[in-house]
């Protein structure tokens, strides 16, 4: 991994501690808390990862906020075969031998959206598509793909509600605000009634129409690799 300093100077806030594992892409600003791994992940600008936390094959979104010790599903074993053991398709224990090809996919990606919120002790299990705005309780298991601006929680996750109503959650999606680079536009001098949706909506189209809204460029990613 790069030096820490490198890395926070390019808007990557990364706690010694973490570990960055396969191919990993920031969009800076992030923040990667203490004890996380992230193994072939990718994480959007304004975005952070809490304590603990172990991301394995996760495309995430901006602005969103993961919290301590979320879990994403381990690779797969075959049902199917004879025995399920890694044994006969991965050379886990160095005897050279040829694997048995795989009819399978160990790993399914999860992606999730664009400012959603995962709360503490969730497990994520591979496929899982989390959309826009949505919100996991804490504890859940999410097992099947998240509609977007829902709350769902349990085990497995189901519905809670819909934290607005179809037509606002409707503008939303359409709008997509996090296209923008808020942080430059509130440092410009930007006022958004955050606590009132339709208003801060209106206010954000206003802002967009005064050209006081930039998009967050492609080329601000950088990628980390590591053989570990």
């Amino acid at each position: 991994m790069s030096g820490l300093n490198d890395l926070r100077r390019a808007g990557i806030i990364c706690d010694e501690s973490a570990v960055i594992a396969g191919e990993v892409t920031f969009e800076p600003p992030v923040r990667i808390h203490a004890g996380v791994t992230m193994r072939n992940c990718s994480l959007g600008a304004y975005s952070y990862v809490s304590n603990a936390s172990n991301l394995r094959f996760v495309t995430c979104g901006r602005y969103c906020s993961l919290g301590d010790r979320i879990d994403t599903a381990p690779p797969g074993h075959p049902a199917h075969w004879l025995s399920s053991s890694a044994f006969f398709y991965d050379d886990k224990f160095e005897q050279g031998l040829t694997p048995t090809p795989l009819d399978f996919t160990p790993q399914e990606p999860i992606t999730i959206g664009n400012d959603v919120w995962i709360g503490s002790k969730v497990t994520i299990m591979g496929g899982v598509k989390i959309g826009d705005g949505a919100i996991v309780a804490l504890g859940a298991v999410v097992t099947k793909d998240v509609e977007p601006y829902t709350i769902v929680g349990g085990v497995a996750a189901k519905l809670i509600r819909k934290r607005f109503d179809d037509r606002l959650i409707e503008e939303l999606l359409a709008f997509r605000w996090w296209r923008y680079d808020i942080g430059a536009a509130r440092k410009s001098g930007l006022v958004v009634d955050w606590k009132q949706p339709e208003r801060a909506l209106g206010q954000l189209r206003e802002a967009e129409a005064a050209g006081r809204l930039e998009l967050i460029p492609d080329d601000r990613k950088v990628t980390l690799k590591s053989g570990r």
